[in-house]
């Protein structure tokens, strides 16, 4: 209504004539007041100003207030303070008024009184609302759904007064731009950093803009893997797409069609960009949220289970250490495993050095018995002394001949003074002194060559002494005993003497290898718990970040190393028997995998493979299996690979159950719709990125799209961007989505908007008629909408 249709319809009707608008105490007719509000119910607001002041309605008595609810309803009630909110509450919770929106106004209140009016105070505290048109409709949308649309100034004093809900610190695509799509005009899209919804009926093109979203943030490149595209796009495509980290940083990625590839360049505000930011976002196509449950087990198509997958992505930087720890882990496991089992093969070798000692001890003792060994001591006793004696005559030769070349390379330099001095009488001293030094020099390479041909005399002499004498007789005299023990397997004394040294050694050796495997066995277990213990700690990561996103109807329990199926299927990957031995490798994962959380069955499986000493993989079961299952682990033991194994992981497994005024259902015994909806209730809650999801009601069990869709969109359109294509009229609706774009084909059959309205919201009447028009069960997701959130 327009302001003179108010004071024409409403105030003159009352019976207020113009000029005692200002003078309160005249009184008007209740009759008339109920028969007014009554008429023109569909076309006004009724909004009790300065709720607790004085002379405002709170101050009323509470069956006076209770009168008015015969015939209206309060759109709002404004308060200013705490203490009128309170006043506020205590009339609800006396039903003496109906639950309405709280909203704050400036009322002009003055500097040195609020209850008076002053220009200073104008605009000093406001009310922020959202709406996409400033319309009589778009306020009623406001007071009907004021969580996502209303923010007073009391909340603001809570939250920051310089708070701005039009500032946006995540990331969104602010638009896409596109032209060369075949079956599409040429479009320009803007999407809010919310709720986006994307309607249309079939064949409407909506897919084709999300996969172009899909491709032109560089997602993907490959055209073959989606069909759509790969068939509507001509040659000269050219799709632009709006990429902004918050509100300050904006990008523009510009992708076009090279045969089969989409490539890209990247501007932003400064122009082209070489090195680009990643431009992250969530896609999920048709099918793919309810093909996550079924692909679960599916190792061929999916290396970690998707689900797992996802909550690791909401904190990657956090999984990079838990991923180094874990890894760091298993290598030191298989350290200690290849050092245990380097110490088992060499002391295997024990038999062997053992016989040899004891043969050469047999042969020795023989050597012992004939009188050898001590002919072979007195010979080396002999023949050392007589070595070091010729050892002293050549070092003491050798240090004569060095000193007597040092002299005479002394000399050899002063002559070369004495050539660089000229004779004359002011280098005669210098002349002189070097004479002197050169004949010093002299003398002393005399002294040291007679003191050679001295030590060589004396050489001389000792080697015709008596005592060379007497060694050549002692070494006659134990070649004889050598040549009568010939026959006893002893030809070579020195050589078994030798390796006798050496096998009591490697014998030494080898004992203390075999006193270390009990040492290193244990480390071997430690390592195992520590592993263990780093794999706990990031499950026990997953449930918390399960744990943060508060799920609403919605139960999700971390099972550590739960997921069987998948670890079965690894196992029989990593021996290359997919699909054969399926009940011997279940009894495996059932043992080893027990469900009692100490997984010391695990424990002692990994100790099996890192230590085992034949790969019996029954003596482990303890019991039989398939024979050809059993060479399976013996070959791999045999192949010395058995330890790689470890590396096979058990993943977590997700418990998910959807919860409900009868109970818990849980997600595997659900219905195809419940498991759908409760995946899709979980992606909403667990990323940041911008989630894009196309039609994923085509799965969803109707009953919970807004227990379980709905309410997980309302709770995270404020913290993430979600672009939706969708045929349910409930996601737009109740999902109170800030952009609804509803296409249609023109007369020439393409796609185009509606009517030529690019977005807006459910009060606009274009987007609301093509709600209904197009989407089943249109309006009656409107009247759902106003009973879940009716406040007028």
């Amino acid at each position: 209504m327009s302001v003179t249709e108010i004071e024409d319809a409403v105030v003159s009707n009352l019976g207020l004539l113009r000029k005692d608008w200002a003078d309160t105490t005249i009184n008007v007719s209740e009759d008339r007041l109920k028969t007014l509000c009554t008429e023109l119910r569909e076309k006004i607001f009724v909004i009790p100003a300065h709720f607790a002041s004085n002379k405002g309605l709170g101050k009323s008595a509470e069956n006076a207030i209770k009168k008015y609810q015969e015939f209206l309803l309060f759109s709002a009630v404004e308060v200013r303070n705490e203490e009128d909110v309170r006043e506020y509450n205590n009339k609800l919770k006396n039903k003496a008024i109906n639950k309405a929106v709280l909203i704050t106004g400036s009322d002009n209140p003055s500097n040195r009184d609020e209850a008076q009016h002053s220009i200073e105070g104008f605009g000093k505290m406001f009310t922020w609302i959202k709406l996409s048109t400033l319309s009589f409709e778009g306020l009623r949308q406001v007071f009907i759904d004021p969580e996502h649309r209303c923010i007073n100034w009391l909340s603001l004093q809570k939250i920051g007064v310089q708070f701005d809900p039009n500032e946006t610190t995540y990331n969104y695509i602010s638009g896409i731009a596109f032209e060369g799509i075949s079956h599409m005009t040429k479009m320009n899209m803007r999407f809010s950093p919310n709720l986006n919804c994307i309607v249309g009926g079939r064949g409407t093109g909506k897919s084709t803009i999300v996969d172009a979203i899909n491709y032109g943030v560089c997602n993907e490149h490959d055209l073959s893997k989606c069909r759509l595209l790969e068939k509507t796009l001509t040659k000269d495509a050219k799709i632009s797409t709006y990429f902004n980290f918050g509100s300050n940083k904006p990008y523009v990625i510009k992708a076009s069609r090279k045969g089969k590839q989409i490539v890209t360049d990247v501007e932003d505000n400064n122009g082209s960009v070489e090195n680009p930011p990643e431009f992250k976002i969530d896609f999920y196509g048709q099918k793919e949220i309810f093909n996550l449950i079924d692909e679960d087990d599916n190792i061929a198509n999916q290396t970690m289970s998707p689900l797992v997958k996802m909550i690791d992505d909401k904190v990657s930087a956090d999984m990079y250490s838990y991923s180094d720890e874990i890894d760091s882990a298993i290598l030191n496991m298989q350290k200690y495993s290849d050092e245990f089992k380097s110490n088992r093969k060499k002391i295997k070798e024990f038999p062997t050095i053992k016989a040899e000692i004891e043969k050469a001890d047999t042969i020795l003792k023989k050597f012992k018995a004939s009188g050898i060994e001590e002919s072979r001591k007195d010979f080396e006793n002999i023949d050392n002394k007589i070595k070091n004696v010729e050892k002293s005559f050549a070092s003491e030769l050798n240090a004569v001949t060095v000193a007597v070349a040092s002299f005479e390379e002394q000399n050899r330099g002063l002559d070369n003074q004495m050539e660089a001095l000229d004779i004359s009488v002011e280098n005669a001293i210098e002349l002189e002194v070097i004479e002197k030094l050169k004949s010093i020099n002299q003398s002393l390479i005399e002294i040291l060559n007679h003191k050679k041909e001295s030590v060589e005399t004396l050489k001389r002499e000792y080697e015709i002494s008596t005592t060379y004498e007497k060694r050549e007789e002692i070494h006659r005299k134990y070649l004889n005993a050598l040549d009568e023990v010939k026959n006893t397997g002893g030809e070579d004394i020195n050589a078994i003497q030798d390796q006798l040294q050496k096998n009591k050694k490697r014998y030494d050796d080898l004992m203390s290898l075999q006193n270390e495997q009990g040492n290193i066995e244990k480390k071997i277990e430690e390592s195992i718990d520590n592993f263990i213990d780093k794999r706990i700690e990031l499950s026990k990561k997953r449930q918390a970040v399960i744990d943060n996103l508060k799920l609403e109807n919605i139960s999700i329990k971390v099972i550590p190393l739960g997921h069987l199926a998948r670890w079965k299927a690894n196992l029989q990957k990593e021996f290359g028997k997919e699909g054969t031995f399926d009940n011997d490798f279940q009894n495996l994962a059932d043992k080893v995998l027990s469900k009692d959380n100490s997984w010391e069955q695990y424990r002692a499986f990994l100790k099996f493979m890192l230590i085992t000493d034949s790969g019996n993989i029954e003596k482990f079961l303890n019991c039989s299996t398939d024979t050809r299952f059993a060479k399976l682990w013996t070959d791999k033991y045999n192949n010395d690979t058995l330890s790689s194994m470890i590396k096979v992981l058990p993943e977590d497994k997700l418990q998910i159950k959807i919860i409900d005024e009868n109970g818990e259902i849980d997600i595997n015994e659900g219905s195809p719709g419940q498991k759908s909806a409760a995946i899709l209730a979980f992606i909403l809650n667990s990323g940041e990125n911008p989630l894009i999801i196309d039609q994923p009601e085509d799965d969803l069990d109707n009953s919970l799209i807004y227990s379980l869709v709905v309410k997980s969109i309302r709770k995270m359109k404020s913290k993430r961007q979600i672009i939706i294509v969708t045929h349910n009229p409930n996601i737009p609706v109740l999902g109170d989505a800030e952009g609804i774009i509803v296409l249609e084909r023109n007369n020439q059959g393409k796609v185009t908007f509606r009517k030529g309205k690019k977005a807006g919201c459910i009060e606009e009447k274009l987007i609301r008629e093509g709600i209904c028009e197009i989407m089943e069960g249109g309006e009656d997701a409107f009247r759902k909408r106003e009973r879940k959130y009716q406040y007028n």
